[in-house]
C-alpha cells in the first residue's frame, strides 16, 4: 500500500518558495549590476589632434557655411534657367441680364482661364557672370574658415594633451622626492633609536614627508583637471578614462627662420581666407559696375479660356523685352565706391595679418633657441644636484652633517628634475606652436620638408 503524500507537499511548497526567492534574487542581482566601464581612450599628440578634428562642432558649422555659399551659387546659376509657370481661374457672374429670347446664349455665367507662361533671360551683357563670379568666390572663403579652425583645433589638442603629459611627469618627480625623504626618515628614526641623533632630526625629516605627500595630493587634483580640459578639445565623455602617451611627439622644422616664415605666409589659412576677402570685393566691384547693363529676355505664354462673342479659346504671345536702367540716383557709384574701399581694406588686412604671422614665427621660433640652452642648464644642474645628495646622505649616516643637508640637498634635486620636465615641456609648446605658426597641421610634415 502507498504512503501517503500529503505530509510532504509542506515541503515541496517550501523548496518553490525558496526557488522563486533565489531566482528573484538573481535578477534583482543582475538589475543592479554596474554599468561596464569604457575602455580607456590612449592618445598621443597626433591621435589628439585627430579627434579634436572628428569631434569638433566647429568644423560642423564651418562645413555649413560652406553649403549656404554653394546653395546660393545655385541660386544664382538657376536665374538664366528657363522659368515657366501655371495659372488658373475660375469666374463666376450673376446674375444674368434680360436679354431677348434667343440671345441667351450670349451671357457667359461661368468663365475659366488656364495660362502657361515661359521666359529665358538671353543677354544680360556681364550682370550674370560677375554674379556667379561672385558667388563662386563666396564658396572659396568660406572654404577657408575650416582650415583657420583645423589649425587652431590641432593646436589646442596637442597643447591640451602635452600638459596633461609633464604633470604626469612632475608626479614622477614628486613621488620620487616623498620616496627619497621617507628613506631619510627612515634612517633618521633608526639613528635617534640608535641614541646618535636628537629627536628634533626626526620630527624635520617628518615634516617634510608629509609636505612632500601634500604636494603630491595638489598634483593629482592638477592633472584631473588636465585631464577635464583634455576632454573638453576632444570632445568625448566626461566620464571616459584617458590614458596619454608620448609617442608622435613634436619635431622641429628644419629650417632657418627666414623659411619658417616663408613657409607660413604660403600655408596659414588665414592668409588664404584673407586674401580670399580681398578677391570677393573685387567681384563686388564687377557686380555693381555690371548693374545697370541691360537685360534682354523672351517670354511666352499660351491661354485657353471660355470662348465668347470676341475672343477665341486658344491664345498665344511671344514677347522679346529690352529692359535698361537710365537713372538710379548715383546708387550704382556709390555701390562701385563701397566695394573698392572693401577690396583696399582687405589689401591691408592682408599685410597686417602676413606681418602678424611672421611675428607669431619668429617668436616661437627663438623661444626654441633659447630653451634648448635652458634645457641643458637644468640638466646639468639636476645632475650636479644629485651628487649633492649623495655626499650629503653620506655626511649625514657618518655624523659629518646635518640632517637638513639632506633635505636641502633633495629639495635641489626636485627643483632641478621639474626644471629639467618644465623645460621639456615648454620646448615641446613652442615647437607645437611654431609648426601652427607656419601652417603645419600633421607632425609628419616636418620629416618631408
Amino acid at each position: 500500500m502507498p504512503k501517503p503524500t500529503v505530509a510532504r507537499r509542506p515541503e515541496r511548497w517550501l523548496l518553490a518558495f525558496v526557488c522563486v526567492l533565489a531566482g528573484s534574487s538573481v535578477a534583482v542581482g543582475q538589475d543592479t549590476l554596474p554599468p561596464p566601464v569604457p575602455e580607456p581612450l590612449v592618445l598621443d599628440p597626433d591621435a589628439a589632434a585627430a579627434l579634436a578634428l572628428e569631434n569638433s562642432p566647429e568644423l560642423r558649422l564651418d562645413a555649413q557655411s560652406v553649403a549656404q555659399a554653394e546653395a546660393k551659387l545655385r541660386q544664382v546659376l538657376a536665374i538664366d534657367n528657363l522659368q515657366m509657370g501655371l495659372t488658373a481661374a475660375v469666374v463666376r457672374r450673376g446674375p444674368a441680364p434680360d436679354l431677348p429670347e434667343g440671345f441667351e446664349s450670349f451671357y457667359i455665367s461661368t468663365i475659366h482661364t488656364e495660362t502657361l507662361t515661359a521666359s529665358k533671360i538671353l543677354w544680360t551683357w556681364g550682370q550674370l557672370e560677375s554674379q556667379q563670379a561672385m558667388a563662386r568666390l563666396g564658396i572659396e572663403a568660406a572654404q577657408t574658415a575650416a582650415g583657420v579652425s583645423r589649425l587652431a583645433l590641432t593646436k589646442l589638442a596637442r597643447t591640451a594633451l602635452l600638459l596633461v603629459v609633464y604633470d604626469e611627469r612632475l608626479l614622477d618627480v614628486d613621488r620620487e622626492t616623498v620616496a627619497s625623504l621617507m628613506e631619510h626618515h627612515r634612517v633618521a628614526d633608526k639613528r635617534y633609536r640608535e641614541g646618535l641623533i636628537a629627536f628634533y632630526e626626526v620630527a624635520q625629516a617628518e615634516a617634510q614627508v608629509a609636505t612632500a605627500e601634500s604636494e603630491v595630493a595638489d598634483r593629482l587634483a592638477l592633472i584631473d583637471r588636465d585631464r577635464v580640459a583634455l576632454r573638453r578639445v576632444v570632445n568625448v565623455e566626461q566620464t571616459r578614462p584617458v590614458t596619454v602617451s608620448v609617442n608622435n611627439m613634436p619635431e622641429q622644422p628644419e629650417l632657418d627662420l627666414k623659411g619658417c616664415i616663408e613657409h607660413a605666409l604660403a600655408n596659414r589659412p588665414e592668409m588664404r581666407q584673407a586674401e580670399a576677402a580681398v578677391r570677393l570685393q573685387e567681384a563686388a566691384i564687377r557686380v555693381a559696375q555690371t548693374s545697370l547693363r541691360p537685360t534682354v529676355t523672351v517670354s511666352a505664354d499660351v491661354q485657353d479660356q471660355t470662348p465668347s462673342f470676341g475672343s477665341s479659346p486658344l491664345t498665344y504671345q511671344i514677347v522679346v523685352a529690352l529692359q535698361k536702367p537710365i537713372l538710379d540716383g548715383g546708387a550704382q557709384k556709390a555701390q562701385v565706391d563701397e566695394a573698392r574701399a572693401g577690396v583696399e581694406a582687405g589689401r591691408l588686412r592682408v599685410e597686417q595679418v602676413a606681418q602678424a604671422i611672421a611675428a607669431e614665427v619668429a617668436d616661437a621660433y627663438v623661444q626654441i633657441e633659447q630653451l634648448h640652452a635652458r634645457l641643458a642648464a637644468a640638466e646639468m644642474s639636476e645632475r650636479a644636484a644629485r651628487e649633492q645628495l649623495r655626499i650629503a646622505r653620506l655626511r649625514f649616516e657618518e655624523d659629518l652633517g646635518l640632517g637638513v643637508e639632506v633635505i636641502d640637498a633633495q629639495a635641489a634635486v626636485a627643483r632641478g628634475q621639474t626644471d629639467r620636465a618644465t623645460g621639456e615641456l615648454d620646448l615641446n609648446l613652442a615647437i607645437v606652436s611654431l609648426r601652427a605658426a607656419m601652417g603645419m597641421t600633421d607632425l609628419q610634415e616636418a620629416a618631408e620638408e
